[in-house]
């Protein structure tokens, strides 16, 4: 049997009571494999949910820990991880939010939270992403005129923008150490976000809508020809993002 196949079974096994794992496996001890197999099960889900806590800890705390753990098991209940580096666990948490809102009136009342989820997730993105580096001037000015229309920007790593509906930057920052609590009154508010990091410490900003357009296109692999034909006042955006390294590549 391949190895691929024994691994993929392994993992159904795992998070599905797949029968071919039991049938395939041995027990510890006196452990039977139902037994062995049980206890695997529960230590995975409970570091999958200790992560999901690690990754949304303002989430956790909007709506209480027993709220939240019930929406972190169903959360690895229905999405196995798939991926080696688990700290990018949790990617569909504000669907899966936003999908149990639907149904259940607890959540209603904080119809926030999924873009809450939206913003931890990029700044759990930005704090394990790589290291930025130097926008080559000189490499861009060697660009053949010819081709300067067909450039694309890249945004460094761990760079974000997110489009909310809520005031999500005032009250991310409520909840941030050192930060002096304050009661506000939360109303639905279109506003733009920015994620990035200093070092290795993550932060969340407000910023304009034109800025928010120009590094969303960035984000789409929209060409220079196409940024500037759609927004105002694009070069000095542009430099601005690249000044603040939020932009630190390009290709043609």
């Amino acid at each position: 049997m391949e190895l691929e196949h024994i691994q993929n079974g392994f993992a159904d096994g795992v998070y599905r009571n797949d029968p071919w794992l039991t049938a395939n496996v041995r027990g510890a001890g006196t452990l039977t494999a139902e037994q062995a197999l049980g206890i695997y099960q529960n230590n995975t889900q409970q570091s999958l949910m200790a992560l999901m806590e690690q990754t949304f800890p303002v989430c956790a705390k909007l709506v209480g820990e027993t709220c939240f753990n019930s929406l972190a098991h169903d959360y690895v209940a229905a999405n196995p991880s798939q991926d080696q580096a688990i700290e990018y666990y949790g990617q569909y948490f504000a669907a899966a939010i936003s999908a149990a809102t639907d149904h259940n009136s607890s959540l209603r009342k904080v119809m926030y939270l999924s873009d809450m989820a939206r913003v931890e997730w990029q700044i759990n993105r930005a704090y394990f992403a790589a290291n930025k580096l130097e926008f080559d001037f000189n490499l861009f000015a060697d660009i053949a005129a010819s081709q300067r229309t067909q450039i694309r920007f890249m945004m460094a790593p761990g760079v974000a923008v997110v489009k909310l509906h809520w005031p999500i930057v005032r009250l991310w920052q409520m909840h941030q150490p050192g930060y002096k609590v304050e009661q506000i009154v939360i109303k639905s508010k279109m506003q733009y976000a920015l994620i990035d990091r200093i070092e290795y410490r993550p932060y969340l900003v407000s910023i304009e809508r034109p800025m928010y357009q120009l590094l969303d296109q960035v984000f789409h692999a929209d060409t220079l020809v196409e940024i500037v034909d759609g927004l105002p006042d694009a070069d000095k955006l542009l430099a601005e993002a690249i000044k603040q390294r939020w932009i630190e590549h390009f290709y043609v």
